[in-house]
C-alpha cells in the first residue's frame, strides 16, 4: 500500500537564534517520501539566510522547498502559502521548536490508523536554553478532540498549533481559513472534529520552546512586566477569541448546509446556540475592556 504524500511545513519569523536547530531536526525526519517547505514571513533578521545556508548543504532524501514572503503576513502566513502544499497530509512546525526524528512518521501513522482528520501530540516544553520543563498538556487530558470543549470554551487544550498535523480535507472541504482570528490552530482542530475527528498522541514527538519572543498570547501574558502590557495582551486575547468563535460559527453553518443528515445534528445545533451566546458575551467583554483601558489611559499597541 502506497504511503500518503506528506508535507512538513515549517513557518518562521525573526527566529535567527533557533532556526538552525529547527531546520536540522526537520531534515532528520524518518518518514519518506517527504516534502519539506520552509517559509519565512519576511523576517528583518538573518533567519532566511541561515535557512538557505543549511538547506544549500543538505544532501539527504527529502525534497526541500523554500519561500520568503515579500511582506509580513501574520496571521495569514499559512493561508497565503497553502497553494504550495499539494500533499494529502500537512504537518506543521515552527522555527523556534525542535522536532524528534519520528515527528512526521508517528503523526501520519496515528492519522491513518485512527482514521481522523487532525492529529496533535503532547510536546515537551523547553526554555530558551533548551532545558526541559515538562509536558505541554496534562497527562490525564482527553486524547480525542472534543466538540463539547470547542462549543463551551472555543478551545481544546490538546490542540496546539506547534504540534498539529491535518489531512488536506480540512481545507478542501471548508476552504481556506478566514482572516478573522490571529491563529488557526483551534479552528483547524474544530474542523477536524466536525469531519472525521481528531486524536492526540501522548508521545512528545517534539520540543515546544517557551521564550520571551513567543507569538503565543498566553506566553506573552506570562512574560508581561506591567499592568498596561497585561491589559494590552488581554485585549488582543479577547479580539482573537471573538474571531475564533466567529470563524467556528461560519464553519459550523457551512458544515450543516453541506451535511444536513449528520446524525449529530441536534448536538451541532445546540452547539451553534452556545457559540452564538459566547460570541455576544465575548464581544461585550471586549468593549468593556476597551473602555477600562481608556479610563486608565492605557494605550493599545495594535
Amino acid at each position: 500500500m502506497a504511503r500518503p504524500s506528506v508535507t512538513f511545513l515549517i513557518i518562521c519569523y525573526n527566529q535567527s537564534d533557533t532556526i538552525a536547530e529547527a531546520v536540522e531536526s526537520a531534515l532528520a525526519q524518518t518518514y519518506a517520501p517527504l516534502e519539506i517547505i520552509i517559509s519565512d514571513d519576511h523576517s528583518p533578521d538573518d533567519t532566511f539566510l541561515r535557512i538557505t545556508d543549511i538547506v544549500g548543504r543538505y544532501r539527504g532524501p527529502h525534497t526541500v522547498r523554500l519561500n520568503q514572503n515579500p511582506r509580513n503576513l501574520h496571521p495569514g502566513h499559512v493561508r497565503s502559502i497553502w497553494h504550495m502544499v499539494n500533499s494529502e497530509i500537512c504537518v506543521l512546525g515552527n522555527g523556534d521548536d525542535v522536532f524528534f526524528p519520528r515527528r512526521v512518521e508517528a503523526s501520519v501513522e496515528a492519522m491513518m490508523e485512527r482514521n481522523v482528520s487532525v492529529v496533535t501530540c503532547n510536546p515537551q516544553i523547553i526554555n530558551a536554553r533548551g532545558d526541559v520543563q515538562g509536558p505541554a498538556v496534562h497527562e490525564n487530558s482527553e486524547i480525542v478532540l472534543s466538540l463539547r470543549a470547542f462549543f463551551e470554551t472555543s478551545y481544546d487544550s490538546t490542540v496546539l498549533g506547534a504540534a498539529m498535523s491535518w489531512h488536506r480535507e480540512v481545507f478542501d472541504f471548508f476552504g481556506l481559513p478566514l482572516l478573522t482570528q490571529r491563529d488557526i490552530d483551534q479552528n483547524i482542530g474544530f474542523r477536524g472534529a466536525l469531519l472525521r475527528g481528531g486524536w492526540m498522541i501522548r508521545e512528545p514527538l517534539m520540543s515546544w520552546r517557551h521564550h520571551d519572543k513567543n507569538s503565543s498570547l498566553y506566553l506573552q501574558m506570562q512574560n508581561a512586566t506591567s499592568p498596561a502590557e497585561e491589559a494590552d495582551i488581554h485585549e488582543r486575547t479577547l479580539c482573537n477569541m471573538t474571531g475564533i468563535i466567529h470563524t467556528m460559527l461560519h464553519d459550523l453553518n457551512f458544515y450543516l448546509e453541506r451535511r444536513p443528515d449528520d446524525p449529530r445534528r441536534a448536538e451541532l445545533l445546540a452547539g451553534r446556540a452556545t457559540l452564538e451566546r459566547r460570541l455576544a458575551e465575548t464581544s461585550r467583554d471586549w468593549v468593556i475592556h476597551r473602555y477600562d483601558m481608556a479610563r486608565k489611559k492605557f494605550v493599545s499597541k495594535w
